[in-house]
């Protein structure tokens, strides 16, 4: 599991605690998301999920751990990885970083990687996915302002469009909002569907 930007792993204890009741052997990977760059991120991440897991994973990340395993798959081709459920990612950067990401404060605050997320930044340059890969996005907003900046309908942090991807297997919005979607009993039940079976479950 791969936490978002500016979090850390206890967001993800709800769902690894759902995917162990369930005999998932379960990994919160931790990752400095604000003090390095993409690039790094990823180095450090393929490193330690290779030295965890003997056979291929499963992946479940949260908005930006999305991008960086996409990284990883963009700069090591081999690197294995079963299948892969994203929740909230800006798959096609996000208008909230292109309004602020010349902003000092918002470089201090999101770090090197936060400041690749705009529309025109890192995403421009990954490649479409070749992966078993299920894209979950939200449909409600915790921030009116943020949801003002963004074309069409959001999560409060992406909109719904920018989460896809071209090569994804499967895409579903549920009601729930960026913040929040990972705790959600929906997504992870969607989440669980997906990984047992290639795609989603119809609503």
């Amino acid at each position: 599991m791969l936490h978002g930007l500016g979090c850390s792993t206890n967001t993800l204890w709800i769902a690894e605690q759902f995917f162990a009741a369930r005999d998932y052997e379960v990994y919160r990977l931790a990752y400095p998301s604000t003090k390095k760059d993409l690039d790094q991120l990823g180095e450090q991440i393929r490193k330690e999920a290779q030295g965890l897991c003997p056979t291929t994973p499963n992946f479940l990340t949260n908005s930006m751990g999305g991008i960086i395993l996409r990284v990883i798959k963009s700069t090591h081709p081999d690197f294995a990885v079963a299948r892969v459920v994203m929740l909230g990612p800006p798959n096609h950067g996000s208008e909230i970083v292109d309004e602020w990401g010349d902003w000092k404060l918002f470089v201090q605050l999101n770090g090197p990687a936060g400041a690749r997320l705009g529309r025109d930044g890192i995403v421009a340059e990954l490649p479409n996915v070749d992966f078993d890969l299920g894209i979950i996005a939200g449909s409600r907003s915790l921030n009116p302002y943020y949801s003002y900046l963004i074309t069409g309908p959001d999560d409060g942090k992406v909109s719904i469009e920018a989460t896809k991807v071209t090569g994804m297997k499967d895409h579903i919005v549920l009601p729930v909002t960026h913040t929040f979607m990972m705790n959600s009993a929906e997504v992870l039940n969607q989440a669980l569907h997906f990984f047992q079976n290639g795609y989603f479950r119809e609503e």
